[in-house]
């Protein structure tokens, strides 16, 4: 009978992953994703709570003496944050 010894390995690593697409480009298609999907989202919003019933726009024109128009001006922001955590061995 012949008796199997176990073959001696070379010690693997795991191999370093590193993206095809820079973070930056990520991050702005992301953000443009964002965007859109918001836009999308309102003007459905908007013609769901209109139920079809569009009034006409009117001209608003230049503003008043005070400088305030009629209507409310919103301003959205979004931000995102990337942690990275690396961890050296010495």
């Amino acid at each position: 009978m012949h008796a199997q010894v176990p073959v001696v390995r070379a010690e693997l690593r795991p191999a370093v992953w590193r993206p095809n697409v820079p973070p930056v480009v990520k991050g702005a298609a992301v953000m443009a994703a964002g965007t859109i999907g918001q836009y999308v989202f309102r003007r459905v919003v908007t013609g769901l709570l209109n139920a079809g019933a569009r009034k006409p726009r009117r001209f608003v024109g230049w503003p008043r003496g005070d400088g305030m128009v009629d209507e409310a001006q919103i301003i959205t922001e979004t931000v995102m944050l990337r942690r990275v955590r690396v961890r050296r061995q010495a």
